[in-house]
């Protein structure tokens, strides 16, 4: 504070504002999120061109989950400095929340190419890999993935969307590790039973199936879609009872693919 007044009485604007941005993360390293917002935006209106100013407004923007906000201050730290790869990952991350893949693939490639820290690195190759995967890159998103994965081992995220990219490449047993790890790691995700549960059906391994959509039944009765994909768990194990009680259940709840299957099964 001392040091900004005496930017103050020198009239330097260009000073006061790199302390502005000094005190900012300062403020932010206390949890002071706010304050560092409102240094930062200050700083931008002093120095426009100050790249750190506005990432760092960019940035705190984002972090608030103020994306759309965040997209002008980190575009004009882009324009200040274009190579710069945070910049560049930050960037990525705002269009991949935005639901832009394209730009989020060409930032998050820029960034990867720049980088040197290997846990931004491995940021950047999980927006690359989420990135490709919407566009239909499979095997691009795929290589991303398993690299994140071989760094980060313990994120049930990464776990998922590598069995995801695998399964599209209809690699349906290779998927199916990914999917068992990302369950192991969080037993919640229903999104990873569910698609554990479709490798298992891919794989021929009935029994499993069976196991992932009884639970996923107990979780939730009213989960039509899974009691219709236990019924296919179940005759695949040529137990045709149980089958039909599966897929009625199922039909009962509305899901027209179940009723279909009765009338062709039974």
């Amino acid at each position: 504070e001392r040091a900004l007044s005496r930017a103050d009485e020198s009239g330097d604007a260009s000073a006061r504002a790199n302390l502005l941005v000094k005190r900012g993360l300062l403020q932010r390293s206390l949890g002071r999120d706010a304050e560092a917002e409102a240094s930062f935006e200050e700083a931008t209106e002093l120095d426009p061109s100050s790249w750190s100013a506005q990432y760092n407004l960019g940035v705190s923007l984002l972090e608030a989950g103020q994306v759309q906000a965040a997209l002008g201050p980190l575009q004009a730290a882009e324009g200040a400095a274009p190579d710069s790869g945070e910049v560049a990952l930050a960037l990525a991350s705002a269009y991949d929340q935005l639901g832009r893949p394209e730009d989020a693939l060409v930032a998050a490639r820029r960034a990867m190419a720049t980088l040197e820290d290997e846990g931004s690195l491995t940021d950047a190759r999980f927006v690359a890999g989420r990135a490709a995967y919407r566009l239909g890159d499979y095997a691009f998103a795929r290589e991303q993935f398993e690299r994140v994965v071989d760094r980060r081992s313990g994120s049930a995220a990464a776990q998922l969307w590598a069995g995801l990219a695998a399964y599209q490449q209809g690699d349906f047993a290779g998927a199916v590790p990914f999917y068992e790890r990302a369950v192991q790691l969080d037993p919640n995700d229903v999104t990873a039973r569910v698609n554990l549960g479709a490798a298992y059906l891919a794989t021929e391994r009935y029994q499993d199936a069976e196991t992932v959509y009884r639970l996923l039944v107990d979780q939730d009765g009213g989960d039509a879609e899974s009691r219709y994909n236990l019924g296919w768990a179940l005759i695949g194990q040529e137990r045709r009872g149980p089958t039909r009680d599966a897929w009625a259940a199922s039909c009962d709840l509305g899901h027209r693919p179940a009723c279909d299957a009765l009338t062709n099964y039974f």
